[in-house]
């Protein structure tokens, strides 16, 4: 449900992670949400960018099966991010991505979601998503080393680049010219 232009392709999914939450405003006393049962990856991430910023993770739930009320219980006015995989890898469990959207929006959070083990099997509400992440090597039937990160543009448009590549920019008509260059304006 996300247009071409808000798809890009990254190394994997904890890239996609990574780059997302180096791109939050987190100031010290913040938080990051994520499931104590979730995915290694989303806490390992959050874990990091919130260590560097002074903020703190916040580990919701206490076993591999989780609730989004649990979720809701752990945030509060100075959650920035809440990480959460749709369907989990340990159990098969998919999380109302739509009760998440609203635990998001009611704490003022960016949604970050990771799809690796629903992408390609079932339709992916992305409108409801500020962030998407996934392998390719699941569902899609790809290859490690490549992996989807889709931001919402309507939700995120002025999600800021913290690494830039040579897909990133506009070609110039003088190759030489390394100095001046315009970012594009889709993923």
């Amino acid at each position: 449900r996300l247009p071409a232009s808000d798809i890009a392709f990254f190394l994997n999914s904890s890239e996609g992670v990574s780059t997302a939450l180096a791109a939050l405003d987190i100031a010290a006393g913040d938080n990051i949400v994520v499931a104590k049962g979730d995915y290694n990856s989303l806490a390992l991430n959050a874990s990091v960018a919130a260590k560097g910023k002074g903020a703190t993770l916040r580990l919701a739930g206490d076993d591999m099966v989780f609730c989004e009320d649990e979720i809701a219980r752990a945030t509060d006015g100075n959650t920035a991010a809440i990480l959460v995989s749709h369907v989990s890898h340990l159990t098969g469990r998919r999380y109302d991505l739509g009760r998440l959207r609203d635990i998001a929006d009611g704490c003022g959070a960016r949604l970050i979601v990771d799809v690796s083990h629903s992408l390609g099997v079932m339709s992916i509400p992305g409108d409801l998503c500020d962030v998407l992440v996934s392998c390719t090597y699941k569902w899609q039937l790809g290859v490690h080393g490549c992996g989807v990160f889709a931001v919402n543009s309507s939700r995120w448009p002025d999600m800021p680049a913290n690494s830039i590549g040579w897909h990133a920019v506009e070609m110039l008509d003088d190759w030489r010219n390394t100095r001046e260059f315009a970012i594009k304006t889709d993923a």
